[in-house]
């Protein structure tokens, strides 16, 4: 059924002629339809409910809306059933309960069952996946007196081909609700306001626990005292071998991709004007910021700020969802400079020393991956996921967890940036260790959030703080980033562990109960992949639309390899358009812009003169670094400090440098595979 027809008869008007919202309409309709054959449900009044629900909702029924349907039917996989405050603002089914009379199954009505069933929205995928049947074995006189509020419940089968047919619901409905959840947009400057608010209190909040009532917990328990025993345990193998790097001057700096609060670009950065001055004692900047000594008179011609003196970091909002904006801090390019440099350090040394590459990740999320499937599987490990994780670890605690290693500690606050710039020009001093923008950021919240979700774990358990008691949850405790596994058990212990610290879990995308897990980007119900396929960006209008071509392209193969080819045709049809015809088929490892297949082979519209090998015509992608020249000692700082590692390839590196201003496509005769 497609969008016109669903339109036409119901006699409502297009909301958006020809445009966006037209676009995703088709989409959503086109998989409801392939999913609804797959799963063998009807979807014709899922299809009227949508139509309905656009023409008074606009847009924001497919980025707010359905997301929420999503979310909901989550925390419902996760406690079994669906509560009665899911589902706001959707018809829901009357719970039905049976009752066992004399061996005959006789359905009983109770009005306390009123809409406590299943959303009648996507009710066929539903009724595949919940139960409202519930068999009350009591005589009359018992039933009278029964309870007999009742809600759907998550169905429980022995054969495996009932549960393949079950997760193949719960992927469809997790499909039709979230596609259009992760839409990389910039939010309504009313949501911009308001998360830059949420930002000034939350930092607020992170003041010394000291004054509340935490502390009796913290300090008379001496909880961080235990654990600060954990982080020795775990992580001072590499907090030792950077500490040590650091005090020998050992390290190797390096510049980030991203923007800095000074506005320096490219090679600009490695001009290096500016140099704060309570770096000195860690980081000289003859030592991290001069090719040798022969260039010591440069220092006569650099701006050491004090503290006072120092900018702060730029708060901005980078495009995120429609409903909730990403706010990320710009470091000065001398903080972020030394910062990489520690991160170079630590980083390895985490993966690599035995103690510590157990526990916590930063290459490669595929563990954590596993460990989340196998929690579904058979209900032993609970995935917790937090909110504005790195903006509540406050420095207080980095102070007191990493007091054992000083030259690491000071280093680590050395280059931390205390005073923050808001988007309206007030300056704010920081609680907080380091917002999103820091290279530290990301390690330093996964040694936290590790040590703490250890010591609750072995407090859950008994067991004292020992590495003979830690060992034995290497392979059931695991950090990435802000996603954290634990084993069920102790899962409210963990919690508890983190709330008291001021953390902030996530109950929305964290589970411990049910069969439904999420981690690193995949999710896992009773063992099975239901992960889905999510748009990033709008439908391109034009060739011009370089970015929403990319991403189309990559979310159409995505969703072919997941088996909505109809849905993946809808795309090319967009496509094809777009890229006047040359839309080859090839394999994904060709530079082509194309739509994979598993039904033909690859194009092939000519040889190559040289090596006779197929090539297909086509789009490739195009981008070039704007020029940024970079001359004498900094030319040379960048040489010796690039070429540690692996050499820059790159022969234009000292020419054209930092981000290409703008991505393009041109045409061209590439390899199709």
């Amino acid at each position: 059924m497609t969008w016109q027809t669903v339109v036409n008869v119901l006699g409502l008007p297009t909301p958006i002629e020809g445009g966006e919202m037209k676009s995703r309409s088709e989409i959503w309709l086109s998989a409801l339809e392939e999913l609804g054959a797959h799963c063998s449900v009807s979807t014709t009044r899922d299809a009227v409910t949508l139509a309905r629900r656009v023409a008074r909702e606009g847009d924001s029924f497919f980025t707010i809306t359905l997301p929420q349907f999503g979310k909901d039917f989550e925390r419902s996989l996760s406690m079994r059933g669906i509560p009665d405050d899911a589902f706001i603002g959707w018809k829901r089914n009357d719970g039905v309960t049976e009752v066992f009379l004399d061996s005959k199954a006789l359905p009983l009505y109770d009005h306390r069952t009123k809409g406590r069933g299943t959303p009648k929205f996507l009710g066929g995928f539903l009724d595949l996946v919940f139960n409202s049947v519930r068999w009350v074995p009591h005589t009359l006189v018992e039933v009278d007196e029964f309870d007999m509020s009742t809600r759907a419940v998550v169905s429980e089968f022995d054969n495996p081909d009932d549960v393949q047919r079950q997760a193949d619901a719960v992927a469809a409905i997790r499909q039709l609700t979230l596609m259009f959840s992760k839409e990389f947009r910039l939010a309504p400057d009313s949501k911009v306001d308001a998360a830059i608010k949420q930002y000034v209190a939350t930092d607020k909040e992170l003041d010394n626990p000291l004054a509340d009532a935490r502390a009796d917990i913290l300090f008379n328990e001496d909880r961080l005292g235990r654990i600060r025993r954990v982080v020795n345990l775990c992580f001072g193998d590499a907090l030792s071998h950077v500490d040590g790097e650091i005090y020998r001057h050992e390290l190797t700096p390096k510049h980030g991709s991203g923007a800095t609060a000074d506005s320096l670009r490219g090679n600009q950065k490695w001009e290096l004007p500016v140099w704060h001055a309570r770096l000195e004692r860690l980081f000289p900047y003859g030592e991290y910021a001069l090719p040798n000594w022969r260039f010591a008179w440069k220092l006569d011609q650099i701006e050491f700020l004090e503290p006072e003196d120092e900018p702060p970091v730029k708060v901005v909002a980078v495009p995120k969802t429609q409903k909730t904006p990403r706010l990320i801090a710009e470091e000065p390019t001398c903080m972020q400079y030394v910062q990489q440099a520690i991160m170079r350090s630590l980083v390895p040394a985490l993966e690599r020393f035995e103690r510590s590459k157990h526990f916590v990740g930063f290459s490669e999320q595929w563990p954590n991956q596993a460990m989340a499937q196998i929690g579904s599987d058979d209900g032993s490990l609970a995935t917790l996921d937090l909110s504005e994780a790195s903006d509540r670890v406050p420095n207080w605690l980095v102070e007191d967890l990493f007091a054992d290693y000083p030259w690491f500690l000071e280093g680590i606050e050395a280059c931390r940036s205390t005073r923050s710039k808001l988007p309206s020009g007030e300056v704010i001093p920081l609680q907080k260790f380091a917002s999103m923008g820091s290279a530290l950021t990301f390690p330093i919240e996964a040694m936290v959030f590790a040590a703490v979700s250890i010591e609750r774990v072995l407090a859950a358990e008994g067991r004292p703080i020992s590495w003979a008691s830690i060992r034995r949850f290497q392979d059931t405790v695991r950090v990435y980033g802000d996603d954290i596994i634990v084993p069920t058990h102790t899962a409210v212990s963990v919690i508890d562990g983190l709330e008291t610290l001021g953390f902030k879990v996530n109950r929305d995308k964290s589970f411990w109960t049910g069969e439904f897990r999420e981690s690193c980007g995949k999710e896992f119900f009773k063992g099975l992949d239901v992960s889905i396929v999510k748009f990033r960006q709008e439908l391109p209008a034009s060739r011009d639309c370089v970015k929403e071509i990319l991403a189309t392209v990559s979310t159409r193969n995505q969703l072919y390899m997941a088996g909505l080819w109809q849905t993946a045709a809808l795309l090319d049809s967009v496509l094809v358009k777009v890229l006047s015809g040359r839309y080859p088929i090839v394999e994904e490892s060709s530079p082509l812009l194309g739509r994979v297949s598993v039904a033909f082979d690859y194009t092939v519209d000519a040889l190559d003169p040289d090596t006779h090998s197929p090539l297909a015509k086509g789009w490739v992608e195009s981008s070039r670094s704007p020029v940024n020249e970079l001359h004498e000692e900094s030319a040379l700082l960048k040489c010796l400090v690039e070429s540690i590692g692996m050499p820059n390839v790159d022969r234009e590196h000292l020419t054209r440098s930092g981000r290409p201003r703008a991505v393009s496509i041109k045409r061209a005769m590439a390899s199709p595979f």
